[in-house]
């Protein structure tokens, strides 16, 4: 999928024109090098072919750069996406969600994001940050994985021992990724975003 057009017209015209400069260059040196450079003009026309089926290559090639919240999420975008998608993520494993600063290298990544798929559970991150990386990057599309998810009140005995962190108990809790039936709702969300892209 071509993130310009938004689906494989882009390869489809590049490929008609590639095709029909393979055939004007080569009408072109049959007519003008008939006679005395044969070899020469067979040589021109193929240099050209290689030359123009790397620039389709590069078109077909496209990856939707994509950026995530949470450690979670990367493995479901890339289980989807594949090999259309490069995927950065803005808490990388071992951050904690809570308190989390990103990084220039990550601030210039989001910027060429065509994507930005946030868990949307009201993960802290994305409550002091989204405003912020919404506006570094107009033009990327904000999807929120948890959309169609109910989600379920914090415990108020919640102990997040193992975690390493606390939540603000009466809040929701934002590990909507732990529950199976969320789950298959986060892949169709995450699918309808990058269909969307």
């Amino acid at each position: 999928m071509c993130q310009y057009c938004g689906g494989g017209w882009c390869t489809f015209f590049l490929t008609a024109f590639c095709i029909k400069a393979v055939v004007f260059l080569k009408n072109f040196f049959e007519r003008r090098l008939m006679k005395k450079k044969q070899t020469s003009a067979k040589v021109l026309v193929l240099i050209a072919v290689l030359f123009l089926s790397s620039a389709i290559a590069g078109v077909a090639a496209e990856k939707i750069s994509v950026t995530t919240t949470i450690m979670p999420l990367v493995y479901f975008i890339e289980e989807i996406g594949g090999e259309y998608v490069e995927v950065n993520v803005m808490v990388p494993e071992g951050g904690s969600p809570h308190a989390y600063e990103p990084t220039p290298g990550q601030m210039a990544a989001l910027s060429r994001s065509a994507l930005y798929i946030k868990a949307g559970s009201g993960i802290e991150f994305e409550l002091m940050w989204m405003d912020k990386l919404s506006a570094i990057n107009p033009s990327m599309k904000v999807w929120d994985a948890s959309r169609n998810i109910s989600l379920i009140p914090m415990d108020p005995d919640h102990d997040c021992g193992d975690h390493g962190h606390d939540h603000h108990h009466g809040e929701a809790d934002p590990h909507i990724w732990l529950s199976l039936n969320n789950a298959v709702i986060i892949t169709g969300n995450i699918r309808d975003a990058l269909i969307e892209v």
